[in-house]
Parts: structure tokens; sequence; C-alpha cells
């Protein structure tokens, strides 16, 4: 009969759970099943107060007699605490506890039952409590996950449609409080990344409401700091105990317990949201889960918000930045595309500050200083001035928005040699490709405004690409100037630098000197040994003639294995040393075969009279020197 019992009570209690829809409901249930079977005179429901978890009577079903609760909901919640007995008999008085996550939740309670339980029906009553406690946990479960989905919903319509920021952020937490029981609040870090400011809560007075250093000073609450740092959701379900809380906060405000959850936008850390309770809560899954997701849904918003605010932040300095922008992009070579981003710069920032660009060069492993501007930024401009990450300090961590310069580093160390006491920097970036950095330079003392910061970050996400696109022309450029064996330039850019050097030593009635170079036996080497030892010995020819000539000489492959070098600025005598170095150092490389060169050259106003004549002198200089048994140098009468 008992069995039949148990397995009928089992029925009904699942029925019950698929039917009811709410918690409550299914309790009411249970509350009215258990008061026929028993046959109790009174039934008493204890659930937990949402902001205080402590258990208060919530309903009850007078059966025979009305009377009293003999416990209060303190003492039900001390009477069970460490016990997980199913269920308790006092005095005529049937307590069963319903535990979720191992914890007591809610306690019924009947009165005066009529019903005896021992023996067998002491084993029976156990099992039927323990499928109720499964039901309850599970439904009760179901039921938060449905008010976190329907509040998550609620929350998300609410930003949709409030068009203020700080209205919108008030409603969402003080919902997100609602269906959590605890108080939401959120805190961002400043643009700065030096301090955590709080930009809404509940239950904290004025007075608190300050910025907490960033990393946080002894004594301060730690576990924002450590939710950003680690990335991860910080739970203190004991903030007496917990070492990283600031104890003292808590005991003011009553807080027992929190979480502090990370928010994160595209990698950027962008501050917290938190969680307090005035008991000791232990977190569940659902929980978590209902605070990352709207954690996401507040990233976003503040990311939206942070970007409009920048953008609109300044127009007159946005308008310019367009402007700036779209003269630079109309610029054809790269060392007007670089003057111009400094000069604007320079001129944003009412010229307080110097400005200086610099690019990684083909390896990315170093940055060179291309333009820069600025009365206080004292640099000799004749120097090439260049750095390997290494040396720059923590100026090397290309993740962060702002680069502060190490003054300890070589790169800090060389702006104190240049008269700058401080520099932040930002990345050029064009995709995932850094193509150098823009740094603003100060005196002593100066203290970097939230414009300036403002205005270095947003030429540093539009320039980036632009000087990207700028580097792809010029190298277009150059590849077509070269010759593809040799990469000296090739005779197509001879001929244009040839009018441009007439010209302007035309003007200014200076000499400039022709050197015309032919390799000695060279069809021989081709015919003997074949055309790829020939192309290996004009790649190496024309390797050495870039490192004997000067800086400011300019050398072409002319045709075949002929070569030529420009020489401005140089009279015949300085010539001709210029060009028995070269044939000296090409017979002195030891090819094998062994290779030498023959040189004829001609200089404007000392050998001829007119540019347009110099090809010819030196052309015919280079057939002397052929015909005198070639590896020497013939200057032209």
């Amino acid at each position: 009969m008992d069995g039949q019992l148990e397995l009928r009570l089992n029925q009904i209690m699942l029925q019950a759970s698929a039917r009811e829809k709410r918690v409550e409901q299914l309790l009411q249930r249970m509350m009215k099943l258990g008061a026929l079977i028993l046959r109790a005179e009174w039934v008493c429901l204890f659930l937990p107060s949402k902001w205080t978890h402590e258990l208060t009577h919530y309903q009850s079903y007078p059966l025979g007699r009305d009377v009293e609760c003999s416990m209060t909901g303190r003492e039900l919640a001390q009477l069970f605490d460490g016990e997980k007995a199913p269920w308790m008999l006092r005095e005529n008085n049937l307590y069963i506890p319903l535990f979720v996550n191992g914890n007591l939740h809610s306690v019924l309670y009947y009165a005066n039952i009529s019903d005896e339980i021992q023996g067998d029906r002491v084993r029976m009553a156990n099992r039927i409590v323990k499928q109720m406690n499964l039901l309850f946990e599970s439904k009760l479960i179901q039921t938060e996950k449905d008010n976190y989905h329907a509040a998550l919903v609620q929350i998300s319509d609410v930003i949709a449609h409030t068009e203020r920021y700080e209205e919108a952020m008030k409603q969402a937490m003080e919902m997100a409080s609602e269906v959590a029981g605890g108080i939401c609040g959120i805190m961002l870090l400043s643009k700065d990344k030096q301090s955590i400011i709080p930009v809404y809560t509940r239950n904290v007075g004025h007075e608190d409401l300050q910025q907490i250093p960033y990393p946080p000073l002894p004594g301060h609450d730690q576990t924002a700091y450590l939710a950003i740092t680690q990335r991860r959701v910080i739970f203190v379900e004991d903030t007496a105990a917990d070492p990283f809380v600031d104890r003292e906060f808590c005991e003011k405000y009553d807080i027992k317990s929190y979480m502090t959850l990370p928010l994160f936008i595209h990698e950027k850390e962008i501050g917290i949201l938190f969680v307090d309770y005035s008991y000791h809560h232990t977190f569940t899954k659902q929980e978590v889960n209902f605070f990352s997701e709207l954690g996401q849904q507040i990233s976003h918003v503040l990311y939206s918000l942070q970007t409009r605010q920048e953008l609109l932040h300044n127009k007159r300095i946005q308008d310019r930045l367009i402007e700036m922008m779209r003269d630079m992009t109309s610029r054809i070579r790269m060392r007007d595309v670089l003057k111009d981003m400094v000069d604007r710069t320079y001129g944003l920032l009412q010229e307080k500050v110097g400005v200086s660009v610099w690019l990684t060069n083909d390896a990315k492993d170093h940055i060179k200083l291309a333009s820069w501007q600025g009365a206080t930024l004292r640099l000799d401009k004749r120097r090439a001035v260049e750095f390997s990450f290494e040396e720059l300090g923590n100026a090397a961590l290309l993740q962060d928005l702002f680069l502060e310069v190490d003054t300890n580093s070589s790169m800090g160390r060389f702006f104190h040699g240049a008269g700058l006491e401080c520099s932040i920097g930002t990345p050029l970036m064009a995709g995932k490709e850094l193509t150098g950095i823009l740094f603003l330079h100060a005196l002593e003392g100066h203290q970097w405004t939230e414009q300036e910061k403002l205005t270095l970050s947003a030429i540093g996400i539009h320039a980036g690409p632009i000087i990207r696109h700028g580097q792809y022309i010029q190298m277009l450029e150059k590849q077509s100037k070269l010759d593809g064996l040799t990469k000296v330039f090739n005779r197509q850019h001879f001929e244009k630098m040839f009018r441009e050097y007439g010209v302007r030593h035309m003007r200014h009635a200076k000499p400039f000197t022709l050197l015309m170079m032919d390799l000695d036996n060279f069809k021989q080497i081709n015919d003997q040994y074949g055309h790829l030892v020939g192309d290996d010995v004009m790649r190496s020819v024309a390797q050495i003639l870039m490192d004997t000539i000067r800086r400011s000489d300019k050398a072409f492959r002319y045709g075949g294995e002929e070569f030529a070098v420009l020489l401005p600025w140089t009279g015949k005598d300085e010539a001709e040393q210029v060009a028995e170095r070269i044939r000296a150092n090409i017979e002195a490389a030891h090819f094998n075969p062994p290779v030498t060169v023959s040189i004829g050259l001609a200089t404007f106003l000392e050998t001829a009279r007119q540019p347009e004549e110099v090809i010819e002198l030196a052309d015919l200089a280079l057939y002397k020197a052929k015909n005198r048994g070639k590896n020497r140098v013939v200057s032209a009468l």
C-alpha cells in the first residue's frame, strides 16, 4: 500500500512540475498535497527575501484551526545550518528543507500532522522528500534561466530605446539588480588607464564615489584590478575574510559578498561590472552567465558611446582632421605625406608640443626618424636616426593605444638630448601591420591633455593606411626605376636624371661628371661559363659599384654589360679618383673567372660646354680605354 502511495505521489509531483510555470506555484501544489496526505492542521511556506536572503513567511494554508508558526525564519535557517537531513519532526510539527546547490533555500512547515512517520514510512518519506528536492531544484534553475533571459531581453530593449546614455545605464542596472537580488553597478577605466571611475551604483554615497588609482594603492579594493588584468570574474563570498577587499568600505555599506566582472571590447579593457549582496551569497552558474552576457551588452554600449564622444568631442578639431586626412591622401610623394602629417598635427595642437613620425624598415625590426616639427624639437636634419624595437624600452608595447617613452631607454635618452623630457606616441597601423609611430614631445612638467591624446590617437588610426598606401606607391615607383638584375637604376631613369643634372648644373654654372663603364671580355664569360655565371658577375659588379661611390652619386645599368655613374658637383680631377677606386675594387674582387672594367669619363664645363655633349665624350673616352688595353680609366680631353 505504501509503495503504491509513494509511486502515486511521485507521479503527481512530476505532473505538477511539468504543468506549473513558476516555482511558487509548484511549491503551493506541494503545500496542499502534503497537507492532505499528512492531515496537517496548518501548512506554511518560508522563502528567502530577495535582498537579504533571510527566510520569511511567504504563504499559509490553515486546514484546521488557525495556529501560529512556532519558529521564525532565522530560527529555521539555524535549525538546518550544517544539517542536510531530508526532513525534521518536532512535537508533531514537520519541517521539510529544500536545498539548491547544497544550500538551504526554502522550508515547508506542516503543523500538528496526524499521520505517524516511523518504520518503513521513514524510508519512504526520505525518498519522497529527495524526489521533491530534485524537482524543486530543477524547476528553480530553469525558472532562474527564464528570468535572466527575459531580463536580458528587456534590458537590451531599454538600452536600444533610451537616448540618454546615463538613463540607459541606470535603468539597466536597476533591472539587473531586481532580477539578481543584488546591487549592480559599473566602474570604467579612465582614458589614460591611471584610475577606475564609478559611473553608476545605487547604494554608495556621493562622498565615496571617487576615482580609485589603477593599479590600486594598498588598502584600496584590489579585485577590480585583478579582474581586469587577469581577465576573469572575481568572486568574493565573504568580504570580512578576503585579503583583497576594502573591508572598511564593505562594512560601511553592509556588503558581505560581491562579484567583479571585467568589461572588454575588441580585446580592449574598459572597466568592470559589479554586483554586491548584503548576505553571504554563493554565486550560481546561471548568475555568472547572466552577468557575462549583460557585460557584453554594456561593453558595446560603452564602446559606442566613447567612440561617439571622441569623434564629436571637438567639432573644429574633427573637421580639421578630416581635411588633413584628405590632403594627405592626395599627396603623391611620401615625403610630402609625412611633412603634411607632422605640420598639421603641430598646428592642431596649437604649436604647443613637438611632433615626430618614425617609419618601420622593411624587416620590421627598426624604426627610423622620417619627419618632425616643433620649436622644442632640436634635431640634426643631416643625421639619419633609427632604433631597434629593443632600444625603445616600453614604447615597444605596440598593443597599447598610447606609448609612453621610457626615459632610461635609448630612445628616451635621445629625446632628452634633443631637449625633450616627456614623449608619448601611438602606433600607425595598416590592418595588423605596423607602419610606424607618431610621437608628441614636450618639456618637463607637461601634463598630456585629453585633447592632445584624442588628436594623437585619431591621427594614428587614420594615418597608418595612408602611409602604407604611400609606401606601396613609392615602392612601385622605385621598382620602375631599377634594373631587375642588378638593382641599380635603369637606363630610363638615367635619361631622366641626366636631363635634371644638366639643367641644374647649367643654372648654377657648376661641373658634374659622367662615368661610362664596360666590363672587359664579358661576352667570353657568357660563352664559356654560361649566362647564370654572367648574371652573378653583373650583380657582384653592381654591388661593388654601390659600395664604392659616394652617397650623392648615382649608379645606373646603361645597357648589356655597361654601367654609368653620375657624379654631381664634381670636377675632372676628383672624378678620376672615384673612377680609379671603382676600377681597382673590381679588379681586386677576385672573380672566377677574373673580371676587369674599362672606364671613360667626361666633365661638364671642363671637357664639354653643353650637357648633351657629355654622354658622347664619355662614350668616346670609354672606346679609347678599350683600345689602349682595357682595365683602365681614360678622361675625355
